[in-house]
This record gives structure tokens, C-alpha cells and sequence, in this order.
């Protein structure tokens, strides 16, 4: 199989010419109807309105990732986790995944229903830039984020012409993944039409794992029951009306089947599979110009979600008798209405409103389907000003929802909560290409309908109790940038009241020991970070960030030393070297703290998960065709040294991963 697919990306490479079509990087921008960071027309040089760390479209394409989830290297300050569910969720400064915004061109990506999505499942060749706003200092974002919040957009053509991008890539595990991109700019109009097929047999397991490891084949190089195979598609299309106003429309649809490894360290594990994972957001943005210099403007998304699983549970790791099935199914309306008002030349005002309507029915087996619903709204006001000295940006938010149906919870049907946010940022230019900047958010979230009534197929013990969670994220920090050096440095405090975690119950609470979901009564993270990126010669280019972090809690009036799985420190290292007869080398470094987790057996103990790094190397090789065409061939090694490392306890990550493949381009 190997050696046929080595011989297709030799022929693919003879006609390329005739084949594809490429989006070099000066034809490239990003999807403007899809920010979600707009604060007014500021004008060019000024300070920047707020601090938003980017992760730009040339470091994307020398990732090689399959999906998404495989990008914590890249955003800095993150971590991407794969939980029990098999599901990768990402944490920003330790908040969790349900704490945070995560958007894609503007479209919340979070299913509403548990405001969490797995990212193994989002497609990687469409997406132009990641934002990443570590504050929760935006009316944009709309309910829930807590913790701040992630803006992926994709790309978009800057001049006429047609283009486009196919990649293949082989590699251990039965990996094979192939993608195709099309996308055009005529006048007026431009879109992008892209698919892709991602598929594993499963997730490598390090020679250097243990022998003790439950629920897992040792016979066997890769994890039981990892293996994944999904298809998406996405296509977008914008037209400009006579620069007055901009209309987009956009269809996300991915659909597949994935496995979920067992839990390695415990008896009792779950064995669960998706048979089927179908996910489609059509969405729409636009921009009205009211005024006739543009300077007070109109910006709308509409969209509507459907989401649709299936969790097959097996009674042991062989994984041949179902004993229950669950399908859940999702529909979820939404949108955002943002106004703009340029006061002055160095003045804006913003106002924003997000409304959630979302429809969730849970079946498990042949029992009657169970109906929830819900309502959310987020209504903000922004003000922003700056000089050329100072930049400066306050607002307010009101967040609302109410419970239609609950399931069997009767009682909740109507409850109503709300709760005031604010927010504020400052920034000062102390001296030239020197900025201090400062910035503080008051953010509400509210339960999720699956944590507080579903039980996950008994897994849980139902809460409908939980409270919401309040947060207050502070920081403070520096930046400097000079030519082709620059670097970030910021010390940051975020503390919360309630905070949602899981416990396992004792025998004594629940003779099945199942989780459940409490409120913290009180926690903090606290740490600082730092981002530098240089270019010391002309064909070299570095970037690296490192984060650190400290965490402790409060839990009916005892102290709390740790929250469960946050590294004492993230790190990310990445070299690039271009030589001028077209071979590129690249090496990157990752690594994770220790952290803790409550110990199974005894939920007053933590224990340690070991500190570890992983390094990985690529090389890249460009051939000239011709003046337009641009190809590559690449082979990348992740995890070099294969270290065993766990996401957390019993869940091993991915040992030594070696693929290759073909990019052509025009």
C-alpha cells in the first residue's frame, strides 16, 4: 500500500502543472467577514486596540497535522487534551474547554448542548490564521467564555485569479490523509470550496510504555480502539456590493467514525465507540455601511447547527457486544447583530447581541427520547479609545438564559439565571516599539444542560444543582518589537468562584463509584507567559513561547492543593531554516509540566503525572516546475525519541509518528 501511494505522489508531481492550482502567500488574506475582533476602523500605526496573540498562515502549513487537535505546539499558552471520551479539547491558562470561546470565521464552534468540540475533528488546509485572546474582553464573543476565546478564520484570495491546493500524506498507523482546495477571486466576488479524508487505524503506542497498562491489547502497536475516518467538506462564498456592503455564505459539513481508547489505569474503564459523528453549520455574514464614510457600520452572522452521535458501549475491550447505545441530537439556532460607530478619528463604540436557541434530544436504547432546550442571550457595550501614546477599551455585558425543557427534571422547566460582565484594557507606548499593557474581564458561565442532567450513560450522577461559574482573569505585561524581533512577557492572576471539576464518588456516596459534577468553591491559576518570534538570518526564523502556571483551590471550606490537570508549564520551540536551492528544515520541541489528578481510589490524594518533552523534525524540499506552480515533498518525524507521556492518568498520547507527503500549489 505504501509503495503505491509513494508511486501516485511521483506522478502527481509530473503533472502539477496540469493538475492543481496554489495559494502563494501574496495572494492570500484572511476571511474579514469572520472576525470576531473587530473594535472599530482604527487607523494604521496607532496602538492596537487589544492583545491577541496570532498564529499566522506560514507556520499552519508546515504543521502537517491531520486535524486540529494536533496544533498545541503552535497557540501559545495552550493545551490540547484528549479525555476519556476521545474527545481533544483544548484549555487556554489552564481554563477548561467549557470555559472558553471557540469560533471559527465568526461561527461558534462549541456544540451548545455541552459548549465543548472535539477538535480531532476540524479539517486544518482551509484555516488562513488563529486568534487567540487570553482575556474575555470582547462584546463580540457573546455567553460563556469565561476564560477567553479562540478565533479560527480561513482564507481568502486578495487578487483576481483561480487557485488552489491538494496534499496527500502517508504515514505509520495506516494514516492516510488527502485534501483538495479551490478557491478564486472575480471582481466583486471570491469563494473557497475545499475536502478532505482523514484516516487511522489508530493512535501509536511508545515502546517505552509500561506492562501494566489495563484495557489494552500489549500485542499490539497502537492504543485499542483508537481509530478514526472522517470526511468534511467546506465551501464559502462572498460578494461585494459595490463596496457599500459585503454578504458571505458558508456550509461546514464533517461527518465520520472514530473509536475511544480505554482508560488504561483503572477497572471499570469505559468502552464506548462513535459509529457515527455528523456535524453542518450553514452560516451567513454580512456588512452595511450606514453611514456614507463608512464610519458607522452594521455587521450581522446568522446560523444554523445540526448535530447528530452515536456512543455504541461495549461490555469489554474486545469490543464486539454493544450493551447500550445513545443518540443524541442537536439543533441549534443562532445570531449576532454588531454595530460600529467611529466617533471621532480616534474614538469607536460598539454594541453587540448574541442569542443561542438550542434543541437537544437524548435516546438511549428503545426508552423514550428525552427533550431539553434552552435560551441564551448576551447583550454588550463597548467603548474604544486611543493616540498615539495610549489605546484604551472598556465595556459591559448582560448574560441571560432560560430552560425550556429539561427531561425528567420537571422542576428546572423555566428556570431563568443571569449575571453582569465587564471588562477593560489599557495600553501605553513607554517608549519607542516598547508597549506596557494591562487587562481585566468579569465573565459568567452557566451550567451546560449535559452537565447538570445527563448521565452520561451512567457514568454520571446528575447535578442539576450546579451553579454558575464567575471568573476574573487579570494581566499585566510588555512588548517589544523591533524589525524582526519581537517578544511578549505577561504575568496574569485568573480566579474563580464555583468552578464546575468532576469527583469520583465513594462507595459509601454511590456503589457504582460514578462521577459527578460539584462546584469549586473558590480557585485560582496563576502564571505568567511569554511569546518571542525572530528571524536572526535571513532564511531562519525562530519562535518559541513558554508558560507557566500555578493552581490551587477550595471545596467545602478545605483547601484544595491542585486542579486536576493543569502543567505546571507549557513550552513550544520551533526552528526554521529555508536554503535557497529549495530544502527546508524545521525541528520543534514541546513540552508539558507535571501536573496532578485526584487519585481514583482516594479523592483527598493527587497523583503526579510526570513532566515530559517530545521533539519533533521536518524537512521539506521545493522542485521549480514552472513560474506558477509550486510543490513540495516533505517527510516530518513526531516524537523523535518515542516518549510515553499521558494526557491524563490512563490515557496515553502518541508515540513515534513518521509520515511523508506531497503539497502542490499555484
Amino acid at each position: 500500500m505504501r509503495y503505491k501511494f509513494i508511486l501516485t505522489l511521483i506522478m502527481l508531481v509530473g503533472l502539477s502543472g496540469d493538475l492543481i492550482a496554489s495559494n502563494a502567500a501574496d495572494t492570500i488574506k484572511i476571511y474579514q467577514l469572520g472576525d470576531i475582533n473587530v473594535t472599530g476602523a482604527f487607523s494604521q500605526g496607532r496602538i492596537a486596540a487589544s492583545n491577541i496573540s496570532t498564529v499566522n498562515y506560514h507556520i499552519l502549513q508546515k504543521s502537517d497535522v491531520s486535524s486540529a487537535a494536533e496544533l498545541q505546539l503552535y497557540i501559545p499558552s495552550a493545551k490540547i487534551r484528549t479525555n476519556s471520551r476521545g474527545e481533544s479539547m483544548l484549555f487556554l491558562r489552564g481554563a477548561g474547554e467549557r470555559q472558553l470561546g471557540l469560533f471559527f470565521d465568526g461561527i461558534p464552534l462549541n456544540v451548545a448542548w455541552d459548549n465543548r468540540f472535539d477538535m480531532s475533528m476540524l479539517p486544518v488546509d482551509i484555516i488562513g490564521k488563529i486568534d487567540v485572546n487570553k482575556n474575555a474582553n470582547s462584546i463580540m464573543y457573546g455567553p460563556n467564555v469565561l476564560g477567553g476565546a479562540i478565533n479560527i478564520s480561513t482564507i481568502e484570495r486578495a487578487v483576481d485569479g483561480i487557485g488552489g491546493n491538494v496534499r496527500l500524506m502517508n504515514g505509520e498507523a495506516g494514516l492516510i490523509q488527502m485534501s483538495a482546495t479551490n478557491d478564486g477571486k472575480i471582481g466583486s466576488f471570491n469563494y473557497i470550496a475545499s475536502f478532505s479524508h482523514v484516516k487511522t487505524d489508530g493512535v501509536t503506542l511508545s515502546a517505552n510504555r509500561p506492562d501494566s497498562l489495563l484495557n489494552q491489547d500489549m500485542n499490539s502497536s497502537l492504543r485499542t480502539n483508537t481509530d478514526k475516518d472522517f470526511y468534511s467538506f467546506y465551501a464559502r462564498g462572498e460578494y461585494d456590493i459595490s463596496g457599500a456592503a459585503k454578504l458571505g455564505l458558508s456550509v461546514l459539513h464533517i461527518t465520520g467514525e472514530k473509536g475511544v481508547g480505554a482508560e488504561t489505569h483503572i477497572e471499570g474503564a469505559r468502552f464506548w465507540r462513535f459509529p457515527e459523528w455528523k456535524r453542518t453549520i450553514i452560516a451567513t455574514n454580512g456588512e452595511v455601511k450606514l453611514s456614507e464614510n463608512g464610519d458607522f457600520k452594521l455587521r450581522g452572522t446568522l446560523w444554523y447547527d445540526l448535530f447528530d452521535q452515536i456512543t455504541d458501549s461495549y461490555s469489554d475491550m474486545t469490543y464486539r457486544d454493544v450493551t447500550t447505545s445513545q443518540q443524541d441530537k442537536d439543533k441549534t439556532g443562532g445570531a449576532r447583530i454588531a454595530l460600529s460607530w467611529d466617533i471621532t478619528e480616534n474614538q469607536n463604540l460598539s454594541y453587540a447581541l448574541n442569542w443561542y436557541n438550542i434543541n437537544h434530544s437524548e435516546k438511549i436504547d428503545a426508552n423514550p427520547e428525552s427533550l431539553f432546550s434552552q435560551n441564551i442571550l448576551s447583550s454588550g457595550l463597548s467603548y474604544n479609545w486611543f493616540s498615539d501614546l495610549f489605546s484604551f477599551k472598556a465595556g459591559v455585558v448582560f448574560d441571560y438564559f432560560s430552560t425550556g425543557d429539561a427531561g425528567v427534571f420537571n422542576e428546572t422547566s423555566g428556570k431563568t439565571q443571569s449575571d453582569f460582565g465587564a471588562f477593560a484594557g489599557l495600553k501605553y507606548l513607554v517608549a519607542e516599539d516598547v508597549v506596557i499593557f494591562g487587562n481585566f474581564s468579569r465573565r459568567t458561565r452557566f451550567p451546560t444542560m449535559r452537565e447538570a442532567y445527563s448521565g452520561a450513560l451512567d457514568r454520571f450522577v446528575t447535578n442539576p444543582d450546579l451553579k454558575p461559574e464567575t471568573g476574573i482573569l487579570t494581566e499585566l505585561g510588555l512588548s517589544y518589537t523591533y524589525e524582526s524581533f519581537s517578544i511578549e512577557l505577561a504575568g496574569f492572576a485568573n480566579l474563580y468562584d464555583d468552578l464546575i471539576e468532576q469527583i469520583r464518588l465513594t462507595k459509601e456516596q454511590d456503589s457504582l463509584r460514578r462521577r459527578m459534577r460539584v462546584n469549586f468553591s473558590k480557585a485560582s491559576i496563576i502564571g505568567s507567559d511569554m511569546t518571542l518570534r525572530l528571524s536572526p538570518f535571513r532564511n531562519m526564523f525562530i519562535e518559541t513561547n513558554f508558560t507557566l502556571m500555578f493552581t490551587d483551590g477550595e471545596q467545602d471550606g478545605k483547601k484544595v492543593e491542585y486542579i486536576d490537570n493543569r502543567p505546571e508549564f507549557l513550552t513550544g520551540l520551533l526552528i526554521n531554516y529555508k536554503f535557497d536551492f529549495g530544502l527546508n528544515l524545521q525541528g520543534e520541541l514541546e513540552g508539558v509540566g507535571k501536573q496532578f489528578e485526584r487519585n481514583p481510589d482516594d479523592q483527598t490524594q493527587f497523583i503526579e503525572i510526570g513532566a515530559t518533552s517530545v521533539i519533533n523534525f521536518r524537512a521539506g524540499y521545493l522542485i521549480p516546475v514552472n513560474q506558477s506552480v509550486i510543490w513540495e515533498i516533505f517527510v516530518r518525524a513526531n516524537n523523535i525519541l518515542d516518549t510515553y507521556r499521558l494526557s491524563q492518568l490512563g490515557l496515553p498520547e502518541q508515540g513515534r509518528m513518521i509520515n511523508a507527503g506531497v503539497s502542490v500549489s499555484l
